[in-house]
Formats: C-alpha cells, structure tokens, sequence
C-alpha cells in the first residue's frame, strides 16, 4: 500500500518541478508596439519565472523604463507583477493568472485600482495582444497594445 503512494508522490512531485514557465516561452524576445514606441522585452530568469522590461523611446530616442514585470511560479499557482518605475518604493502589485494555456493568459487583480485584468493573447508567430482593462474612477476603461516581434 505503501509502494503505490509513494510512487504516486515520487511522480507527482517531478511533474510539479516540470511544469513552471515553459508553457510562456513564446513570450521570449522582444516585442514592439504597432501604433507607438512602446517595447517589452522578455526572457527567462529561471525555470520558474520570466521578466520582462517595458520602455519607450523618448524624442531623443533614449530609453525609458516603465516597468519590470515578473511572470513567476510560486506555490502551485502563476503571478503576473508588474513593478512601475516611478513607484520604486512600493511594493508592486501581485495579479494571480486565472487563465492560461500555450497562446496566452489572464491576471487579474479585482483589488487593484487599475487595471484590474490584464491579458496577453498570442495571435501569431510574430504577434500579440496586450490588453490592459478594468474600472478607472467608476468608468470602464481599456486599452489595447498590438505587438508585433522584433527578434
């Protein structure tokens, strides 16, 4: 009887060491915005979690850091956490992913003043959509980023 269980868990415990963040791996890159010079770039920062910059170019063509974002495993479940230059001194925002599958997620953090969902959506080889959305001081509001990959 015992044999079995610890099989079971021996099998269990594997698949949970497996699973992390390949499944966002087309994520990996850098991606451009179509309409505007807003940049994220991806890569992996372990097996468990992948980071992100996201920058624009100033008229200069210099760049600026917006955010860093985190997409990590921890504790059976995913988190996106955004980390907004300008608020260094706080602590960022969890967003739990309450979808996901190989061509894209939704975090959501009903909490949070805004957004409150966050969605990334593969729609090809070389492009996504992220789409930023939720209440904004009692008014529906989103916002769409098309983006196409640069490398």
């Amino acid at each position: 009887m015992i044999l079995p269980f610890l099989f079971f868990l021996t099998t269990f415990l594997q698949q949970e060491k497996a699973i992390p963040i390949k499944e966002f791996s087309w994520l990996s890159g850098t991606w451009k915005c179509e309409s505007r010079q807003i940049f994220e770039t991806w890569m992996p920062a372990s097996d468990t979690s992948m980071r992100a910059i996201n920058y624009h170019l100033d008229e200069d063509g210099e760049r600026i850091i917006d955010e860093v974002i985190q997409l990590i495993y921890q504790n059976g479940n995913y988190y996106y956490i955004p980390a907004l230059s300008y608020l260094d001194k706080q602590k960022p925002t969890e967003f739990p992913l309450t979808r996901h599958n190989q061509n894209g997620f939704i975090a959501e953090n009903k909490s949070h003043d805004f957004p409150q969902r966050i969605t990334y959506q593969k729609k090809g080889v070389n492009s996504m959509t992220a789409i930023i959305s939720g209440s904004d001081h009692h008014k529906k509001a989103k916002i769409i980023f098309n983006f196409f990959k640069q490398n």
